[in-house]
């Protein structure tokens, strides 16, 4: 029985050895909770009624729990492979033989000797394998005995205390069938169809100790929450509870942090709960593993998205003070772990898919974006005001470039960028460095390489010389560091400027000039493009070539 029972833990087991690695940015936990759930349909799916189900020799009971039980006309079975079963007498299904269960424990020494003697025959393993296997009766294969009694009013409390107490047991235990009886106790506490006392559920819950589980075995437990915690206002004390456990220093911790993000992703909360849990999600952005960032602002905006009264240029603002993506690689590096590409990327993605969906979100990216120093406080200026600029983080500069990217970004964004340049030349060189920072992830890069190449051919064409400067910046970096694939688009853009004034073409040659003395090989191939415009505008205008000729 053990191996037909124990055959969905495999399935779980290789999910988790091939996700709960910190270096993978896969969502470990719906992995978990696809074994979990296919674990718990192998143990309790009802089939065709067969006479063999119900055919083995019968066992004389063996303790004071199996006498009770026989009593009540369940005996134990063993088939001609050895495998133990219970099987349920007469014409009862398992949702009869719960109610005759419960029926029996109205008598209150009675319920009080039969809940002792279970306790004290699921303390070895060989018990408490058969009370978390499937039961026959005539009607087919059924339910376990040990979800009979979680569903027994009379009995729910106890059993659930005493199933996190083997739970704790197991989750801490080097033996070698303990992690698959785990699974199987997960299992068993999904999908309860009723709870009759939510407080000591909860308790029993958070009473344990998940520092001391095995790593798979406590990640599946709390992705398992929000379906053993029914109750709203439990649901409500577990997400508090679960925030408070994020920074917990665990094993796997960025397995741990991803389930409980997918938990309080599933949990009810009242409005001011989420915005606790959001604010100190982002506050704390920074104090957790980076492969969590997308889900922590997969969370705020879901939460965001359900309270009319929660504010997405909060959200923006928290992001900006605490997500520090220039110190994010570093950090992350010095723990050993890859790179950051990935994570920042589907982040901002995030961002901006929200964009897209809430018509009122443009307006207050807008805000975001164009706010300045002075507004804080009250960040419903006028776009476009003349105030002492903020100082740019990288965040905001980034999503300044993905805005550009989308379709109904507001002209005023850009605007406000080359006002900022023009107005305080002083601050060129902080742009050009949160810019350099911006282009060094990969993966960002390259999703939003149209709205690079927009802001850079849009401040080449002004006679600012600041904004001419930032804009030869991009072209520069964009030549040096784009992939082969989009090299092309931004050596054709550039080189269109040689269309356009004397100031451009200027510029473009400055440009070509410093990318050939310092990085030959990343416009070797593109040299016979480079002429075909050169010799074309040679020809137009031989002065302007003159000096870059000698």
């Amino acid at each position: 029985m053990e191996d037909e029972f124990l055959g969905f833990s495999e399935e779980y087991d290789n999910a988790c050895e091939n996700n709960a690695d910190d270096e993978t940015e896969k969502d470990v936990v719906v992995c978990s909770s696809e074994a979990l759930e296919t674990g718990f349909l192998n143990l309790t799916q009802m089939q065709p009624c067969t006479n063999e189900m119900s055919k083995g020799v019968v066992l004389e009971p063996r303790s004071k729990f199996e006498r009770i039980l026989k009593n009540l006309g369940v005996e134990v079975l063993f088939d001609e492979s050895m495998k133990e079963f219970f099987r349920i007498g007469g014409d009862l299904n398992h949702a009869m033989w719960t109610r005759k269960l419960e029926a029996y424990m109205q008598d209150k020494a009675k319920k009080s000797e039969l809940l002792t003697h279970f306790e004290e025959e699921v303390k070895t393993s060989a018990s408490l394998l058969l009370c978390l296997a499937p039961t026959a009766s005539s009607f087919g294969r059924q339910d376990t005995m040990f979800r009979a009694f979680l569903l027994c009013k009379s009995s729910q409390s106890k059993a659930f205390e005493v199933l996190m107490t083997a739970l704790n047991d197991l989750a801490t235990s080097n033996e070698e069938n303990s992690k698959e009886l785990a699974f199987a106790c997960v299992s068993q506490i999904r999908y309860l169809e009723v709870s009759y006392d939510n407080q000591a559920i909860y308790q029993s819950v958070f009473d344990s100790k998940f520092d001391t589980w095995n790593p798979t075995t406590r990640d599946a437990f709390i992705s398992a929450l929000p379906e053993i915690l029914t109750d709203p206002c439990a649901q409500q004390e577990a997400a508090l509870e679960l925030k408070d456990m994020l920074r917990s220093e665990v094993a796997s911790a960025a397995s741990f942090q991803t389930a409980i993000l997918n938990s309080l992703n599933l949990l009810r909360m009242q409005p001011s709960v989420a915005t606790e849990v959001r604010k100190f999600l982002c506050v704390n952005c920074m104090h957790v593993d980076a492969t969590i960032l997308p889900l922590i602002t997969n969370f705020s905006l879901a939460s965001i998205s359900t309270d009319p009264s929660a504010s997405f240029l909060d959200f923006l603002n928290d992001f900006s003070k605490f997500l520090k993506l220039d110190n994010l690689r570093t950090l992350r590096q010095s723990r050993g772990h890859l790179g950051t590409d990935s994570i920042v990327a589907a982040t901002f993605a995030s961002i901006m898919r929200y964009v897209q969906l809430d018509k009122k979100a443009w307006k207050s990216l807008s805000v975001f974006l164009c706010r300045n120093i002075d507004e804080t406080e009250n960040p419903e200026p006028d776009v476009g005001t003349s105030s002492k600029p903020r100082k740019y983080e990288l965040f905001d500069l980034m999503l300044l470039f993905a805005s550009l990217s989308s379709y109904g970004c507001p002209p005023a964004v850009l605007n406000h960028l080359k006002t900022c340049l023009t107005a305080n030349p002083a601050v060129t060189d902080q742009f050009i460095n949160l810019c350099k920072n911006a282009l060094s992830f990969r993966k960002f890069r390259s999703e939003y390489l149209t709205a690079f190449i927009s802001c850079a051919r849009q401040c080449v064409w002004s006679l600012d010389e600041n904004l001419r400067s930032f804009g030869s910046f991009i072209y520069k970096k964009l030549l040096v560091l784009t992939e082969k694939t989009n090299q092309q688009n931004v050596f054709e853009e550039l080189l269109s400027h040689f269309s356009r004034g004397d100031v451009e073409c200027s510029c473009v040659l400055e440009i070509l000039n410093m990318v050939a003395e310092e990085h030959y090989n990343a416009i070797r191939d593109f040299i016979p493009l480079i002429q075909v415009y050169s010799a074309k505008m040679y020809s137009k205008n031989k002065a302007k070539f003159d000096p870059y000729l000698k």
